[in-house]
């Protein structure tokens, strides 16, 4: 099995992982996107996993598939693709592939290998992503391809241990193992609010929280940062965007009412919604003056605020959506040749608790 662009796929077999676009040519599809058509036996909570559930369940069958593709780069999409390409490999090192993979699609990290092995996989691909800027490399579509040609000769070296940009990650590392500190211990002021029956929680820190180490330390997937000093936000994490299967999520409530409600409380600025489908989205403030980035609602309000309106959402029996029921169709006339909307994507999310 090789790896091929989608854009350039060949009327053979084909493996389709982590992806949101359609070919004719799919002869099997493992992805957790919503809307996906993963077979119910192999679903699991990453792309990377999925594969290693067929690889296990299906052996043989892997040798009837010529190609594989993806249709956007991340670490995913990479350790997925790799293990179809290296099937013996991906067995051998499957523990370490699923975390890495959840490791980065979900920002959170359960082991210190799975985050270095992350950390320099990212690493990688941004060093061939300024070569492609060098090289006049334009389109999205483009762009993907080389990267998946660059990076995956790279996966086998970096699961040997053999990190070759570690020093460009290695500070990023100890502000990760720090922020976890400090949301173990309440250093820096750091404290959590919880409403577990909402899945709802929020985290308060005097210096900025890495989201890696946010999404370790709590399990809730509505979040709310506020940090003093820097932009308070709420979010969905990633989980609810994707169809999990170790746990249930709830689904989400559209943003903008939410922030409709918060700046009936708010007296330094005003709220503002991003849309619901991105991978994780928010409702941020933003200061009414230059100098001010904190609202005035506290920290305990806020959570309320944000609770109450989770429960009016239910009472009044209005729907949420969940990954179950898909995502938009960009363009009805061709459903089996989407390209994955640029607004989905989930790369260049500003980090958690950071300025924005």
């Amino acid at each position: 099995m090789r790896y091929v662009p989608h854009f350039k796929l060949l009327p053979r077999p084909t493996l389709v992982v982590d992806s949101f676009v359609r070919t004719p040519h799919c002869t099997l599809e493992l992805s957790h996107w919503p809307g996906n058509r993963t077979p119910a036996h192999l679903k699991r909570d990453t792309s990377t996993e999925a594969v290693i559930a067929w690889l296990r369940a299906d052996g043989d069958s892997t040798r009837s598939i010529e190609q594989v593709t993806v249709d956007h780069f991340d670490v995913d999409g990479l350790l997925a693709a790799w293990c179809a390409i290296f099937p013996a490999a991906a067995l051998e090192h499957a523990q370490l592939l699923t975390q890495a993979a959840s490791t980065e699609d979900f920002d959170r990290f359960e082991t210190v290998e799975s985050l270095e092995l992350t950390f320099d996989l990212l690493a990688i691909e941004q060093d061939f992503a300024c070569e492609a800027a060098h090289a006049g490399v334009s389109g999205a579509d483009l762009w993907t391809a080389h990267l998946y040609a660059s990076v995956l000769p790279a996966v086998e070296r970096c699961l040997a241990g053999r990190f070759a940009h570690e020093l460009s990650w290695r500070s990023e590392f100890t502000q990760v193992m720090l922020s976890l500190d400090s949301l173990r211990t309440g250093a820096g002021g750091t404290e959590v609010l919880r409403r577990p029956d909402l899945d709802l929680a929020l985290v308060t820190s005097e210096h900025a929280l890495h989201p890696y180490a946010i999404n370790a330390a709590l399990p809730e997937t509505r979040l709310i940062v506020c940090v003093p000093g820097r932009r308070t936000q709420f979010l969905y994490r990633y989980e609810s965007f994707v169809e999990m299967v170790s746990r249930n999520v709830p689904g989400r409530a559209p943003l903008s009412p939410m922030a409709e409600v918060l700046n009936r409380h708010e007296q330094n600025g005003v709220w503002i919604a991003e849309g619901m489908l991105a991978a994780h989205p928010r409702v941020l403030f933003f200061g009414g003056d230059a100098n001010i980035n904190d609202s005035s609602i506290t920290p305990g309000a806020l959570i309320e605020l944000i609770a109450g309106y989770f429960l009016d959402h239910a009472l009044a029996r209005r729907s949420l959506w969940t990954p179950s029921m898909g995502l938009p169709l960009e363009d009805d006339k061709h459903p089996e040749m989407l390209v994955r909307p640029p607004w989905m994507a989930k790369h260049g999310h500003p980090r958690v608790g950071g300025a924005s």
